[in-house]
């Protein structure tokens, strides 16, 4: 696995959005890039605005390609509050858009994108993983 730190800060997305497109270099990928970049930068986003309320900390990612099944995994790590997004009630999408809640969409977007999204609270850290067959 390939891994980047970067502050948890939005300046850094662009160098994230690098990252995850380096460790796709040489794969076949065009089919799912709108997906990938979609979910990278709502995982990465989510982490700068809630991780770090009263501080600022880091964002690890890791990531490569898996083979047989052909996938790529990427994991989100933070040492910021603990929080399990997949604990989260799913938004009820039939809803009229006036009666639903602001917020909660961005994991259930993430959780469409990927074809596996796994959360574990590991060494006082948040690692929620992203895994999307090739």
């Amino acid at each position: 696995m390939n891994e980047i730190i970067v502050p948890a800060k939005i300046e850094y997305l662009n160098d994230v959005m690098s990252f995850v497109k380096e460790c796709l270099n040489g794969y076949d990928t065009d089919h799912v890039e709108f997906a990938l970049e979609l979910g990278v930068e709502e995982l990465f986003t989510n982490i700068v605005n809630y991780a770090y309320p009263e501080t600022t900390g880091q964002v690890v990612v890791q990531g490569g390609i898996e083979q047989a099944p052909l996938r790529c995994r990427f994991s989100f790590i933070d040492q910021g509050i603990p929080f399990n997004p997949l604990e989260r009630e799913m938004p009820d999408t039939n809803l009229p858009i006036e009666e639903r809640p602001i917020g909660g969409l961005g994991i259930f977007l993430v959780r469409k994108l990927f074809d596996e999204v796994y959360y574990e609270y590991k060494d006082n850290c948040n690692v929620l993983t992203v895994v999307k067959r090739l």
